[in-house]
């Protein structure tokens, strides 16, 4: 089966709507959401980058496992870019569910600024 050109613009859409969510959110200090917008981001970003390959995980660990093995390991992306994926669900993790972590504004610009270019490397892969 070929993969939807489709569903991956729509995902591809998705992250970058997803990514301004969280630069808003950013610059209203609202950092908690802002972290969540972020992770969401690069997630859709890189569902779209799966699904062109006919991967289609089914849970976000194995979104992430998945990205590892067909994307980072094969050097589509480098490790520094592709670990985005996995800080982006951990601050995303802490932000949600932890109420006593300390969410600086500092860690949540410079994710979203890494997921910035994680988008553009998944776009430029995919175009």
């Amino acid at each position: 089966m070929e993969p939807s050109r489709n569903y991956i613009r729509r995902c591809l859409a998705q992250a970058d709507e997803t990514l301004k969510d969280a630069e808003m959110l950013l610059s209203h200090d609202r950092l908690r959401s802002a972290a969540d917008r972020a992770y969401y981001a690069v997630y859709h970003a890189a569902q779209a980058l799966l699904y062109s390959k006919g991967l289609k995980p089914k849970t976000h660990s194995g979104l992430q496992r998945m990205f590892d093995e067909h994307v980072v390991k094969t050097g589509l992306i480098s490790e520094e870019l592709g670990v985005t994926l996995a800080d982006a669900f951990k601050l995303r993790q802490k932000s949600d569910y932890d109420v006593e972590a300390v969410i600086t504004k500092e860690l949540v610009d410079d994710i979203i600024k890494r997921a910035r270019q994680f988008i553009s490397k998944i776009k430029g892969l995919l175009t």
